[in-house]
């Protein structure tokens, strides 16, 4: 028995909470077993997209932009605020998921029952993180300290107001009180260990070389964690690949990464990954077979980074929605290679981790 109970802490640490044996047994399936378009393990991770309403509108938001076509393909259609009674049944039926993530396709605070989430998941001893724009952090923070979140990532998007203003197309003003609201988390929560404070930023052709000042910027704040997401392109002028994201083929960018890698800061940085080039190593993306979203209409989808658009995937409500004909073409269209447009541009298939390639020479 004592050995037993020393595995499952042992595994605890390794998935981010408490583990029951059924959760262990499934992520060891997940691990153990081999890609297919069926999998006979249960989601890992469940990702409850909370709301679609946000207080922002930022252009490089496929959701919420207003400079994304409405007839993008990809776009997330507005759905009802997720209810206590959606999440009480998606994890009812997914008994073994190890984690929980409420994100939204807006801000997840918006949702007038979101705590009220956050104790469902609590209930079960389940991990459960959240993202916001930290726009209107300030209002909740004693909540948020005290409410058994995991983990907080606000995203800052700027080292200053003028580079937050160039990213997002909102009002430089927004920065500081973003940053503001920060600072007061890192406060409130004090010697606490929970929830973990993560900053994040979008970085693109245009901001990589201020990486350092954000970092800087964790530093300052006393956030836990700087958090550096590779731009997410669409298929529109100001926003493709080509002109925004980074690539293992600039060897400016590869030196800069290099350098910084190399580094001791105060908090943890985790590092851009960079879109790879013919040569580089290739991926597949392990969110189709491991992680389930479900948002406030009850509809079921397989990316997580890229933040398509759930309507028609099929719903929780289904026989087996996470192996239902969506999951199953989606997870062959990765095992053939076949990706839709959107994925063959982000990190998860084609990306390249910036401490492997710093160890390489660049690709000819």
């Amino acid at each position: 028995m004592r050995t037993r109970n020393g595995f499952l802490h042992y595994a605890s640490r390794i998935m981010g909470g408490y583990v029951r044996p059924g959760q262990l047994a499934n992520r060891a399936r997940e691990r153990l077993m081999p890609r297919a378009e069926v999998v006979s393990w249960q989601p890992i991770v469940i990702s409850f997209w909370v709301t679609s309403r946000c207080n922002l509108r930022c252009d490089m938001c496929p959701t919420h932009s207003l400079k994304t076509p409405k007839s993008y393909l990809h776009r997330h259609n507005e759905t009802p605020d997720m209810s206590p009674e959606l999440l009480r049944l998606v994890l009812h039926r997914y008994p073994r998921a190890a984690r929980v993530s409420l994100m939204g396709v807006g801000e997840p605070l918006l949702n007038p029952h979101f705590f009220e989430l956050v104790q469902e998941c609590n209930k079960r001893r389940l991990p459960v993180d959240t993202v916001s724009n930290g726009y209107a952090l300030e209002r909740h923070i004693p909540h948020i300290v005290r409410s058994g979140l995991n983990c907080v990532v606000v995203s800052v998007n700027g080292h200053t107001s003028e580079e937050f203003e160039r990213m997002t197309g909102m009002r430089g003003e927004c920065h500081s009180r973003i940053v503001r609201n920060v600072q007061a988390l890192v406060r409130e929560r004090g010697n606490r260990i929970h929830p973990r404070v993560e900053i994040s930023f979008i970085i693109d052709r245009y901001n990589w070389r201020f990486m350092r000042q954000m970092i800087e910027i964790g530093e300052e704040v006393g956030a836990d964690v700087v958090l550096f997401h590779q731009f997410l392109p669409s298929p529109f002028p100001g926003f493709a690949p080509e002109e925004r994201c980074l690539h293992t083929s600039d060897p400016a960018v590869r030196e800069e990464l290099t350098g910084l890698t190399s580094k001791r800061f105060r908090c943890h940085v985790k590092w851009p990954w960079l879109l790879g080039q013919p040569g580089d190593e290739k991926r597949v993306c392990r969110t189709p077979f491991s992680m389930l979203m479900v948002d406030g209409a009850g509809n079921v989808g397989g990316c997580h980074s890229m933040i398509l658009n759930l309507h028609e995937n099929g719903t929780v409500h289904d026989e087996d929605p996470w192996n239902n004909a969506y999951f199953r073409d989606l997870r062959r269209r990765h095992l053939q290679g076949d990706l839709l447009w959107p994925c063959e541009h982000c990190v998860a298939n084609a990306g390249v981790d910036p401490k492997r390639f710093a160890r390489k020479p660049a690709a000819s």
